[in-house]
Order: C-alpha cells, then structure tokens, then sequence
C-alpha cells in the first residue's frame, strides 16, 4: 500500500512540473490519467474539477447499484464548475469506477491508516457530460 501511495505522489510531482511517464505494458493507458492521494477532510482541485473526501471509516453504505453494503467505503464530494455547476456526493468503494461531465474516477485504495485517504485516479475523457454512476463502461 504505502508503494502505490509513493506511486501516486509521483505522478502529482511529474504532473506539475510538467514531466511525463512512458508505460512499459502491451495495452495502452489514457494520456491524461493520473493518481492522486486524497486526505479525509481535504480536498483535490483540478482545473473545473474538485473532490473532497469527507468520512472515510466501516459501515453501512449505499453502493453504486443501490445496495445496501457494510464495509470500507469514503463519501466524496465532487463538483465541477460548468454552468449549472454540478455537485454530487457519492458513497465509495475500493474499486469502483464514476463518470461524471467527461471525466473517469477511479477509486484505486482506500485507507484508514493515520487520517484516513482515498487513493484516485482521474482521466478527463473527450465525452459528453454524464451524470455520477457506478462500474461505467470504458
């Protein structure tokens, strides 16, 4: 775990200074994705994209399809400044994927060592807007 924290704190630094990673695997990975680590009780501010982590622990949730689950999950929330604005604040689990306005989120890990955070990856795809959802098609 702490390796693909390490991971995603290297594509932050790559990210802002601008560098970039050449994948060493036979399928291709989209250009612009990214991961992130995100802090409960902080938020991660891309260009029009925001998420927010608020509580991160085990317990009953709602999952992407409407069922009642126990277990590790975080409750984001994401907004993205179009006009109207949108803002959503979905229930999530390690694994599972949201679609929201052009952009894919990927929920890689979710930890509650120390302060608890949520372990991201953030593609902007060239679609059209869509509503949160769960497992999205590719």
């Amino acid at each position: 775990m702490k390796r693909r924290y390490l991971t995603a704190l290297l594509f932050l630094h790559l990210a802002l200074l601008g560098g970039s990673l050449s994948w060493a695997a036979s399928a291709p990975r989209p250009v612009h994705e990214i991961a992130f680590v995100v802090q409960e009780s902080t938020q991660l501010n891309l260009a029009e994209l925001s998420i927010g982590v608020g509580y991160v622990g085990y317990g009953a949730y709602i999952d992407d399809k409407g069922v009642r689950q126990n277990g590790l999950h975080a409750s984001l929330a994401i907004s993205i400044e179009t006009r109207p604005p949108l803002h959503q604040t979905p229930d999530v689990h390690k694994g599972q994927v949201i679609l929201v306005d052009g952009y894919r989120i990927t929920i890689v890990d979710i930890s509650t060592e120390s302060r608890g955070a949520v372990v991201l990856e953030v593609t902007k795809e060239n679609r059209g807007p869509e509503s949160i959802g769960g497992h999205g098609a590719p």
